[in-house]
């Protein structure tokens, strides 16, 4: 006789619109400054998680394209971003990471954060830990940027409380705000493709 089983730990499955990609499609020289940076217009996806049982986890944000956030004040942006320039909005976040470069040359930057997120139906607060300074509570945000100019994992908790909460699936809205470098610091002779890329993890917590 045998007794047999599993236990197989939870799963949860991200799903993001349109593939995760955020389009802003031709833009023209036309509209772009020869010497001041270019904002450009929010974009929106909406994104999900959905877990085979309630789970509790958090989100931690990779830069891509690190060194290329064109104008970042202070240190050169790295993998979790650079100060956003003068200028620019900092409604997505205060942190920029950026869009590639193009024959050596930056080519703008973007921010990003999520907003709208309901867990189970049910309205959420949000919190950050600081991993990079060793940080080991969840501190509460007003709203929630992907990019913190530090290493660190994003979660959510119930209104009343500061712990990330456990959730079967979860909706929100991804926001995302790109500028465009100064014209006289491009090669606009030839196309420019923005190639910004966040590299999103689930952190099982």
């Amino acid at each position: 006789m045998q007794v047999i089983g599993t236990i197989k730990p939870s799963a949860c499955t991200p799903v993001i619109s349109n593939g995760g990609n955020i389009d802003y499609g031709i833009i023209s020289t036309a509209t772009l400054s020869t010497d001041s940076l270019t904002q450009l217009e929010n974009k929106q996806l909406t994104f999900s998680i959905t877990c085979d049982a309630p789970t509790r986890l958090a989100l931690k944000t990779i830069n891509g394209r690190p060194g290329t956030a064109a104008d970042a004040r202070g240190d050169e942006d790295g993998p979790f971003g650079g100060f956003t320039p003068m200028g620019i909005s900092v409604e997505n976040g205060k942190a920029v990471v950026g869009l590639g470069k193009s024959r050596d040359k930056k080519i703008g930057g973007y921010n990003i954060m999520m907003d709208r997120i309901y867990a189970d139906d049910n309205p959420v607060n949000y919190l950050h830990k600081l991993l990079s300074s060793g940080s080991s509570s969840w501190d509460k945000m007003l709203y929630l940027p992907f990019y913190l100019k530090e290493e660190a994992l994003i979660s959510w908790s119930k209104p009343s409380g500061n712990t990330p909460v456990i959730f079967t699936n979860m909706t929100g809205t991804i926001n995302v705000r790109a500028y465009i470098n100064k014209t006289s610091e491009l090669d606009i002779s030839q196309p420019i493709t923005l190639d910004g890329q966040t590299t999103i993890e689930l952190v099982y917590l």
